[in-house]
């Protein structure tokens, strides 16, 4: 996109909002550029020549002049035309389409608009006043010290077919009530909320709420819309244990422990769930995963005492960088973890998966040719619910070894990168080579 003159300078969207950016380190140096969906963070020099870049001049030379007059410095034509041409995104300039918000998601649909879901969310924003969340957070920690064990228990009861169905629907409710939790916050610090969608994250389905516009907030109120999802769980989780105490239900009872099993997997940090971003906006960490790979690119470099080199996202200090390392550890034993079960949970498979799917094969044949139309269905849908989990395990072990493969490859890639390998002869070999080509001269 280099101007070929300087009649060629681009304009900038109309809809292009510049506002400082709250990430608790330089306050006032750093600033957030939206554009449509899309949220960039820009330094102070940036931010003066888009400023400048909104008042439209028609050519570099104008543009530098009203950079001069705004800011008192001076730049030269050649930097602005390289700022332009190699900084500056073009999602910016009015030439390119509405930027989209890109989502971790390998797919993803928009279910329920925001101005479907904004009467709700203004109504239960009022639950995020302090007095409240204090109310809520004592209440869900004594309902926890009463129900843990019970639900515990509970859910290791075998589940009939009709249970299982309201259970999975019941649960699907809590999410959307959890999602609603983080339009609710939104609301409470007055930033619009989008809506609210169904998608497929890595290999499960997922609920999501757009909420790229919290970016405007400072740090701690991000943290609460990043916990207005397990906040409204926990209120939810009140409710549903006072009807336990009357009822004694046992499915309740199951949907309590399914609940504090979704609450601890979103507040996961590794994955780019509720607690990933969590932990972004209480350290400062920007692009987390990312700074942990330009992390272990550094300390392999290290070792193998490679020059440093300069990577994509500026190198955390002090706390921030220890608490990095503190999350990259974390992660690898994680995925440790998770790869340990995998090849567990895939021996297991190995060993009784091919004697359980002969088994109702030979069921369904038997039912099928005696006319046994129910016995027929009965033993398929078995063949079905046993094949599942060995379905998910394949899927899950190809997507974690993909990760785990990609990720070495590119460590290694980083880690040796302007190595040259060189492989000398030995002396021996030419040794060799002159008696050989002695011998043919004399013989």
């Amino acid at each position: 996109m280099e101007p070929t003159n300087s009649n060629a300078l681009p304009k900038l969207k109309s809809d292009v909002r510049i506002a400082p950016f709250h990430d608790g380190d330089a306050a006032g140096e750093r600033y957030l550029v939206e554009v449509g969906e899309v949220c960039f963070v820009a330094g102070k020099s940036m931010r003066d020549v888009l400023v400048a870049l909104a008042d439209k001049p028609a050519t570099l030379e104008a543009l530098a002049a009203t950079y001069e007059q705004q800011t008192g410095q001076t730049i030269s034509v050649e930097v602005l035309a390289d700022l332009i041409a190699k900084r500056i995104p073009e999602a910016l300039f009015d030439h390119t389409p509405a930027p989209k918000n890109k989502r971790p998601f390998v797919f993803s649909y928009d279910l329920i608009p925001a101005s479907v879901i904004r009467p709700f969310s203004n109504v239960c924003s009022v639950l995020f006043a302090k007095p409240v969340v204090i109310l809520v957070c004592v209440a869900f920690l004594l309902c926890e010290l009463l129900m843990f064990s019970h639900s515990l228990s509970a859910i290791q009861h075998p589940f009939g077919f009709s249970d299982l169905v309201i259970f999975y629907f019941a649960s699907i409710a809590v999410t959307l009530f959890h999602e609603l939790g983080h339009a609710s916050a939104c609301r409470r610090f007055e930033v619009p909320h989008g809506d609210i969608g169904f998608a497929l994250y890595l290999i499960y389905p997922a609920f999501y709420t757009d909420v790229t516009k919290i970016w405007r907030l400072p740090r701690l109120k991000r943290a609460v819309v990043d916990l207005g999802g397990v906040y409204f769980q926990a209120i939810l989780f009140i409710g549903l244990t006072l009807y336990v105490l009357f009822t004694h239900d046992l499915l309740t009872l199951r949907l309590l422990w399914a609940m504090n099993f979704m609450m601890f997997l979103t507040l996961n940090p590794v994955f780019k769930m509720d607690g990933y971003w969590l932990l972004t906006d209480l350290s400062g960490l920007s692009n987390l995963h990312q700074q942990m790979s330009d992390a272990c690119i550094r300390i392999a470099r290290k070792l193998f005492r490679r020059p440093a080199v300069e990577t994509a996202v500026p190198q955390a200090h002090g706390l921030r960088l220890k608490v990095l390392y503190a999350y990259t550890a974390l992660a690898f034993v994680y995925f440790a973890f998770i790869i340990q079960f995998l090849y567990s949970a895939a021996g297991d498979v190995v060993m009784h998966y091919p004697a359980r799917a002969s088994h109702f094969l030979g069921m369904i044949q038997v039912a099928f040719f005696a006319g046994e139309t129910e016995n027929t269905l009965y033993f398929a849908v078995g063949l079905v619910r046993a094949s599942v989990w060995p379905l998910i395990l394949s899927l899950g072990s190809g997507f974690i070894l993909y990760r785990v493969v990609s990720f070495l490859r590119r460590m290694i890639a980083a880690s040796f990168a302007g190595v040259t390998l060189t492989i000398s002869t030995p002396r021996w070999i030419y040794a060799i080579a002159n008696l050989k080509s002695r011998w043919a001269k004399h013989g």
